[in-house]
């Protein structure tokens, strides 16, 4: 047996797959299933913040479901991000099964034996809270809102890293999700910069704080930065790269 983790979108990546991609990743999958028994975790923690009218917004995991004999689809997500009930900390499981069917009730029990082993059950509150919003009606419309939101600090940022000297700074591809990942530019390389030199440098220079993820990556959380200050805090960057790396 084999075990698959599939993450669209990502922290700290912020891309989706295209349909062709898709197509291709199911497809790759499918053969694996051919061969041995194959399980697929769809991490959709993100699930449904997707900026670009061409890129799948849905979990893979529906492309997945009854594709084959031996691929098992489950989907993991939560009220966190997919709902912006941040602190909720409530998540759930869905399997390819009929409800009531026996599988279905033998993952059941067995998901509850692991459940209270490990992390016991989360607060009562959230959980009621998170029904209350599912059952509303609104639920769609409120997190459609916060979507185009975060639709709009998305394209700044876009916008903004598309105007750096590619030498400094190189964004990597970005479509969706809440975080954008930049790669040091080859005069950033050539001058020895590691990405954590230029994160406490942003902190005591630019006021301006990122995280280092690797030696040659920043993560930049569009997220959480109002639109109009997304320029700013690229510009700051790009200043903060150039002082270390003078030409």
């Amino acid at each position: 047996p084999a075990l698959a983790l599939v993450n669209f979108p990502a922290n700290p990546g912020g891309y989706s797959p295209t349909a062709g991609e898709r197509r291709e990743l199911v497809e790759s999958l499918a053969r694996v299933a051919e061969e041995r028994p194959l399980v697929v975790l769809c991490d959709d923690a993100y699930a449904g913040l997707v900026y670009e009218e061409e890129i799948p917004s849905r979990s893979l995991f529906w492309d997945l479901q009854g594709r084959h004999p031996n691929l098992v689809p489950v989907k993991i997500d939560g009220a966190t991000k997919e709902l912006a009930f941040f602190g909720g900390r409530v998540g759930f499981l869905t399997f390819p099964f009929e409800p009531g069917s026996a599988v279905a009730a033998a993952l059941e029990s067995k998901v509850k034996c692991l459940l209270r082993a490990s992390v016991g059950s989360p607060v009562a509150t959230s959980q009621v809270l998170a029904l209350h919003a599912l059952e509303s009606g609104r639920a769609a419309a409120e997190v459609e809102a916060v979507r185009r939101l975060l639709a709009g600090r998305y394209r700044a940022l876009r916008e903004a890293l598309g105007a750096c000297d590619p030498a400094l700074l190189r964004p990597l591809p970005f479509n969706s999700g809440c975080f954008a990942l930049v790669a040091l530019g080859n005069r950033a390389r050539a001058a020895g910069l590691s990405a954590d030199r230029i994160r406490r440098h942003l902190l005591e220079a630019e006021d301006t704080g990122l995280v280092a993820v690797g030696e040659e990556h920043l993560r930049i959380a569009h997220c959480s930065v109002a639109e109009e200050d997304l320029p700013e805090l690229v510009r700051r960057l790009e200043r903060g790269v150039a002082a270390l790396a003078p030409a």
